[in-house]
């Protein structure tokens, strides 16, 4: 039984050991240097990639995403959303593939804390982090490719307003 899903899995070794030395990367980048450090590799800000993905990279995809769920558990440190989606963001960068890096954060209406989560989506796909049932307002959207990339309404309407005096 376990050798089977060994065999059926054996595919991802690369990604795995790929993903290991990006979270490691990424680690390091977020415990010892300030984000406006490593921000400027997130790409174009206020940009957001197009919801299509080429035919070819869908497998290559669902790959990353596996991998970048069953792999963080299994660190020697506690693997957090900003360095997962920073490190499946690096990885579908090196393939060439458009990402859209996210920022967001809720309130809990009980305990008053906010919480801030990070997710990335390469397409229609969402690799790291999305999670459909809770309410994360978005603050901060980089995209990776700025070619093919289109601005958000609410910065779209941010822009056309903050020329206005209240």
């Amino acid at each position: 039984m376990l050798s089977t899903k060994i065999k059926n899995y054996f595919f991802l070794l690369p990604y795995c050991v790929e993903l290991f030395y990006d979270l490691l990367i990424c680690k390091i980048l977020i415990v010892f240097f300030p984000f406006r450090f490593y921000a400027k590799t997130f790409g174009t800000a206020h940009y957001e990639t197009f919801f299509f993905e080429p035919h070819y990279a869908k497998k290559m995809l669902s790959s990353i995403k596996i991998v970048s769920r069953k792999i963080p558990p299994f660190l020697p440190w506690k693997s957090k959303c900003l360095d997962q989606a920073m490190a499946a963001q690096r990885m579908l960068k090196r393939r060439g593939l458009a990402t859209t890096l996210y920022f967001g954060f809720t309130k809990n209406k009980n305990t008053g804390t906010i919480n801030a989560h990070a997710w990335v989506r390469s397409g229609s796909f969402w690799i790291t982090g999305y999670q459909p049932g809770t309410q994360f307002t978005t603050v901060g959207i980089y995209s990776t490719d700025s070619d093919n990339a289109k601005c958000p309404d609410f910065v779209t309407q941010f822009r056309k307003n903050s020329h206005r005096i209240a």
